[in-house]
């Protein structure tokens, strides 16, 4: 009686992840490498000076792992979301 109660269980748990995974999106493509200029103006004496240009090339540089780390957390979040 234990066996087929453990087989039962075994197979709600197999059965409950399979479902699970199917609603996983695919994963994006992986960031092996990050490549920007600093985000201040050279010509800023103290270095604190943001250029506007070099900013949004930062930002376009790293959209894709602020991407990944947000979606990460929303589908972290919504393990304890009750309506999920």
């Amino acid at each position: 009686m234990t066996v087929i109660r453990f087989g039962a269980v075994l197979i709600s748990v197999v059965w409950s992840g399979t479902v699970a995974l199917a609603d996983c999106p695919a994963p994006p493509e992986p960031v092996l490498s990050l490549s920007y200029s600093s985000r201040y103006a050279e010509d800023s004496a103290a270095r604190s000076e943001i250029d506007p240009e070099a900013a949004e090339d930062a930002d376009d540089a790293l959209r894709p792992v602020d991407d990944f780390l947000r979606d990460l957390t929303d589908r972290a979040n919504a393990v304890f979301d009750p309506d999920a």
